[in-house]
């Protein structure tokens, strides 16, 4: 525990707390000059955002650290240098876990992310350096340092795997594991390594058994772990202790970063116990079923291999599926694999290809059952709901949950603010939207996994070009800033992570055959220059509508109707930096700002028919 001033959040020695027991109580912090109760030590914002930090509770630790910055300004004293390192090892999302039995040990430090950044670049860093810099403080100075070598060095060593491996480099697996028991020794590497070599053939050869001894520290340790974490198809756990929400947590929030909405990563994630006697003690039955004994190996083989266990970089499954269907359109003949997935539309221009929330659910049955769930809270846990909207602080203000009930799948959501028209620039318009649609803060709303209707644009041999015929989201463009490179923009990075994740199967996903600008992208949008787009949303579809779902999270639509203002079209080399066209219901081609948040997205994507 790290306990600090309650006015400029330094923090104290063992050694003054030890002398502050013996002097009536109280510590003078020698740098802002004012005394704090040794009690009250351990209850300061700085102090309560280091405890944060331990748990990995990013969003709340920045929080209390900017909270502490505000009170000491507000006291006309300078903040300390702990206080603003908490605050960029907050946002760099490291967790700092101070020793319980020395509390003047540097603490040990896991990045639980590959930043875009180095930590010595952080305004914060910067920052703390300059207030160590000026007081002379060289044991400070040491403290810092040993911060930006480690989380700087992850990104290095990080960048050094990736561009030796790639980008597109998949592990099958990724067995991690935990020795509690001391007496005997690293017996949990030992049973990771004996699943590993049980393994099916294909599998095993690309499974990553992280092993200390392979690596020259922990900081190259620590960098590989993150690299598997972020290339890998699912993870075991291997582990000597009790199973509980701890441990969950702990890896589900490795394994399955919150970038983008990702959908939650329990059913990627398992848990192989090793001793007899322990409990399992899980909040999520989902999970409860994922946790098997050791000498069940088939089950947690199937486990691997059901959770994506494919060779390294390999696009396409071993096997495809047999045997095909013809279904007449037009004056062609649409051929298609025979398979579960496939369902006509009514029209016969139109396929049913994947699923998603879309209609508002109004059975008790449903509504009583995501009622019953614990709520996400504002400023605590998640609850094992998956944050979906953030304020610009880093916290979420809404959430979603999946839920499957009598064989079918939903989709609660669950706000506790409106969301706002723009996610970056500051703006003084009010949101509306969910207010005009009877979407109310406070109450979760249901909805029901549907089949995604595709309007079939063209097909050309083997290839149908499909374009959804509703607005399915509601996302920004760009929700890092005001440049509308497509490349780089995070609703081609959601479209291809998450939403391919919640819209398609395992044996739907390769079907999406790889088209666009970039050769891995299976889902993207139309192409304002793209004559066969153009004359699609022109004359075959010239008014989107939007889904129920659409307008709970936010999108905008003409008064009560159904019908979308507008949605993001692909090309930005008509419009300034910070807009990118979109096709409007009532004005046709226009453009709006990268980050409106109200914009209806309508995914397209590629479908391979034989």
């Amino acid at each position: 525990m790290i306990h600090t001033c309650s006015v400029c959040g330094e923090s104290f020695s063992l050694k003054q707390l030890q002398e502050a027991k013996t002097n009536g109580g109280f510590i003078v912090c020698k740098y802002c000059g004012e005394p704090t109760a040794v009690e009250e030590s351990s209850r300061t914002r700085t102090a309560s955002g280091y405890e944060l930090l331990a748990q990995g509770e990013f969003a709340r630790a920045s929080n209390q650290f900017r909270r502490a910055i505000d009170d000491a300004k507000h006291h006309k004293k300078t903040p300390s240098a702990d206080t603003y390192i908490g605050m960029a090892l907050s946002e760099f999302h490291v967790q700092a876990i101070f020793s319980e039995e020395n509390e003047d040990e540097l603490p040990d430090l896991v990045c639980h992310s590959r930043n875009e950044m180095y930590l010595t670049e952080s305004v914060e860093y910067i920052t703390a350096k300059e207030i160590i810099t000026k007081r002379g403080d060289l044991e400070a100075e040491r403290k810092i340092s040993y911060y930006a070598n480690f989380v700087d060095g992850i990104k290095e060593t990080y960048d050094k795997i990736e561009s030796e491996k790639g980008k597109d480099f998949h592990y099958s697996v990724f067995i991690a594991y935990e020795d509690y028991s001391q007496d005997e020794g690293d017996e949990g590497f030992k049973v990771a390594s004996t699943i590993r070599n049980n393994l099916p053939d294909r599998v095993v050869k690309n499974a990553f058994v992280p092993d200390i001894d392979d690596y020259r520290d922990k900081t190259e340790y620590e960098a590989a772990i993150l690299y598997a974490i972020d290339h890998s198809n699912s993870m075991l756990v291997v582990a000597d202790n009790s199973i509980d929400a701890r441990l969950t947590d702990i890896y589900t929030r490795f394994y399955y970063k919150s970038i983008d909405n990702s959908a939650f990563a329990g059913e990627n994630l398992g848990f192989v116990l090793y001793r007899g006697k322990i409990i399992v003690s899980l909040p999520d039955d989902s999970i409860a079923e994922r946790v098997y004994k050791y000498d069940e190996k088939e089950t947690y083989n199937d486990f691997v291999l059901t959770c994506n266990g494919v060779v390294v970089s390999e696009k396409k499954p071993t096997q495809k599926p047999t045997g095909q269907t013809a279904q007449k359109m037009g004056e062609a003949t649409l051929e298609v694999q025979k398979k579960s997935w496939f369902r006509m539309a009514p029209s016969r221009k139109q396929i049913a290809f994947g699923s998603y929330p879309q209609s508002l659910v109004n059975s008790n049955v449903v509504t009583d059952r995501f009622e019953a769930l614990i709520k996400p809270e504002f400023m605590g846990d998640n609850n094992g709901w998956t944050p979906m909207f953030f304020m610009k602080n880093g916290m979420a203000y809404t959430w979603y949950r999946d839920e499957t009930i009598g064989g079918k799948k939903y989709r609660g959501v669950y706000f506790v603010k409106f969301r706002g028209v723009y996610s970056v620039q500051k703006t003084d318009v009010k949101p509306k939207d969910q207010r005009i649609h009877d979407y109310m803060p406070g109450k979760v709303y249901c909805f029901a996994f549907e089949d995604i209707i595709w309007d079939v644009e063209n097909f050309s041999g083997n290839v149908a070009t499909l374009v959804s015929s509703v607005g399915l989201d509601s996302r920004e463009l760009n929700g890092k800033g005001l440049d509308n490179n497509w490349d780089a923009s995070t609703l081609r990075f959601w479209l291809n992570t998450a939403f391919i994740k919640d819209a398609f199967g395992e044996d739907e996903k390769y079907l999406c055959y790889e088209g666009g600008d970039f050769d891995d992208d299976k889902v993207f949008l139309m192409d304002k220059e793209s004559s066969l787009d153009k004359k699609y949303y022109t004359t075959m579809h010239p008014v989107f509508a939007g889904s129920d779902y659409f307008r709970c999270i936010g999108g905008m639509g003409d008064n009560r109707s159904a019908n979308i203002s507008s949605c993001w079209i692909r090309d930005c080399s008509c419009c300034d930096g910070n807009e990118a066209p979109v096709l409007s219901s009532l004005m046709g081609l226009s453009k709006m700002y990268v980050d409106c948040t109200s914009v209806a997205v309508v995914p397209k994507v590629y479908l391979k028919l034989n």
